[in-house]
């Protein structure tokens, strides 16, 4: 497979360093905001992962790369589709660039819970390297938060 493919990242891959260990050749086009969509995390007790939710009025940042389509299986496979995450194109815009991009989510199948104190500081680090508004991380922690205690 020859050609360039886009990928839209809201976890812990919006950082250059998670990136290049997927994708050594991926470029970052820049970062935008994902309307319509609820961050929230997914999985284990503990460990769960940023995943997406439909929810009007909410909207969720996301870093947009271009990576070579001979990298996608890679991102596959780091996301675990098709047994772990869905995976689906969405448009995209971001600095007047809009894209169809590649973007993967828990499926909802998996219960909502609490990230890994680890993954929580990666996410916050990579939130303010690129000076991305905390808000939907902490409303993302407070929602499913709530939800586990509530179960």
């Amino acid at each position: 497979m020859n050609g360039v493919l886009y990928l839209a990242t809201y976890g812990s891959v919006m950082d250059g360093r998670q990136m290049c260990l997927m994708s050594d050749s991926a470029e970052l086009i820049g970062y935008g905001m994902l309307d319509g969509y609820r961050l929230l995390f997914r999985g284990n007790k503990n460990h769960a992962i940023a995943s997406l939710e439909a929810n009007d009025g909410a909207s969720v940042p996301f870093a947009l790369w271009e990576i070579p389509a001979d990298d996608a299986i890679n991102f596959d496979l780091l996301n675990r589709f098709p047994d772990f995450t869905n995976k689906r194109l969405m448009d995209v815009t971001v600095q007047d660039i809009q894209v169809s991009a590649i973007i993967y989510s828990v499926k909802d199948t998996y219960p909502i819970n609490l990230p890994s104190k680890c993954y929580l500081e990666n996410m916050l680090d990579v939130y303010e390297s690129v000076g991305i508004d905390p808000s939907a991380l902490e409303n993302a922690l407070d929602y499913c938060a709530d939800y586990v205690e509530m179960r």
